[in-house]
């Protein structure tokens, strides 16, 4: 994107009132953007700064993913940041190991930041914008991005530019410096591309693939693109994790659902089974895992998704052996939500805010419940124990859509799915 939006942003920044973090410099608070060799040796600084600070207990600055420990792109996106810093200090980038990794990544953020997306809440969502804005840019400046999705790069660097500034009332004190570190070195990366055109040059199809080396092991994702104008989520395609749709790479393993057997949760062994659902109106993805608790072996759980318009399907088919007797079970869902939701009859719930919710059980054996409390983004639904003995498959349905403007489900026949 044009850089100037950038220095603009930043004076907006430095007119609010900033405190004197340490790993901030004086230059980024103070002066106006200016390009000269300063202005680097002061990004290397807050680079290592930010890196220093994600391997502490004193994370609450940070963008949120960088302060999850356990979350596989937090630590993926630390990984970018040092190699980034690397590039700053000559090693060179189409030498360096993060390449292929480093591909991927500004593959995925062209498709996130050109998505629909308004729940800007609070000063971490903030934070998570500017970095990536940050990244977007500085991948593209170390040469990591094939040249067909060169321009939908700076076109997403741009989406996210516009997300921060339309929400910068949410730019509390204690961020704003985290803010100024990000648009700082986005302007400074920035300067290197300005004849990209932000306008699309490469499109993306209803399922893209994006794959990640680390620690020797490898994370599959989908990203399931869907809805006008369009969402994406990402669906983990991994060995032992069951999937769940993920908009905000931040909240991954704060949502999905839990099963429990007997007082046990319900663990995946190995993906026996991954395939796409085609259909004229309706795409989905399809997931079969061998599961087991501590006592119970032999678990069979497929989940599937379908989207359908701005509308996505859950179903979850489980399978237990219950040739020793019954069992019982309970649940635990966590889905992304934004706005205060409203029970306006059985199993169907309805919120309004920056973006709205709907929720709906079509079938729900195990009688869900909503947690009053939310957590930031997240509705949390528990359901009580409930005994099977007998049932060959239990069969649960979830569907949901948010967005701003949506005021019910897009629903459809699920024939051939579940019954």
């Amino acid at each position: 994107m044009d850089s100037s939006a950038y220095r603009y942003f930043i004076r907006e920044l430095q007119a609010q009132p900033v405190t004197n973090f340490s790993f901030l410099p004086l230059r980024f608070m103070q002066s106006s953007p200016i390009l000269d060799q300063s202005s680097f040796s002061c990004l290397t600084q807050f680079l290592k700064s930010v890196i220093f600070l994600s391997g502490t207990d004193d994370t609450k600055t940070l963008p949120e993913i960088l302060a999850t420990p356990h979350n596989f792109f937090g630590k993926l996106f630390i990984d970018a940041h040092r190699a980034l810093l690397e590039v700053l200090n000559g090693v060179n980038p189409k030498s360096h190991s993060f390449l292929p990794n480093g591909i991927n990544l500004e593959k995925f953020f062209s498709l996130y930041g050109n998505s629909n997306r308004k729940g800007i809440t609070s000063s971490l969502d903030m934070t998570s914008e500017a970095m990536i804005c940050f990244l977007t840019e500085g991948l593209l400046h170390a040469g990591w991005c094939p040249d067909a999705m060169k321009g939908n790069a700076k076109r997403a660097a741009h989406a996210c530019f516009n997300v921060l500034k339309k929400n910068l009332h949410h730019a509390k004190t204690g961020h704003s410096g985290m803010l100024l570190g990000y648009l700082w070195g986005a302007w400074l990366m920035a300067q290197q591309t300005e004849n990209i055109h932000d306008d699309f040059t490469a499109g993306f199809s209803p399922t893209e693939t994006f794959e990640w080396n680390y620690g020797g092991e490898k994370h599959a994702y989908l990203g399931r693109i869907f809805g006008k104008p369009y969402q994406i989520s990402l669906i983990p395609q991994i060995q032992y994790e069951i999937p769940h749709p993920i908009f905000k790479v931040w909240r991954k393993n704060k949502t999905g659902l839990l099963l429990y057997a007997s007082g046990e949760l319900i663990r995946p062994e190995a993906l026996l089974e991954h395939s796409e659902i085609v259909r004229p109106k309706i795409t989905g993805n399809k997931f079969v895992y061998q599961c087991r608790t501590v006592d119970i072996p032999g678990i069979r759980w497929t989940v599937v998704f379908l989207f359908y318009e701005k509308t996505i399907f859950r179903i979850d088919m489980l399978k237990l052996p219950l040739k020793n007797g019954p069992v019982t079970v309970h649940a635990e869902l966590r889905l992304d939500n934004e706005a205060k939701l409203e029970e306006i009859k059985q199993g169907y719930f309805t919120g309004y805010g920056p973006e709205n919710s709907i929720i709906r059980f079509l079938r729900d054996p195990f009688g869900f419940r909503l947690v009053p409390e939310k957590e930031n983004g997240v509705s949390m639904f528990k359901s009580i124990e409930s005994e099977f003995t007998g049932v060959e498959t239990i069969q649960s349905v979830c569907a949901w859509a948010k967005g701003k403007g949506i005021t019910e489900l897009n629903e459809t026949k699920l024939l051939g799915i579940y019954e």
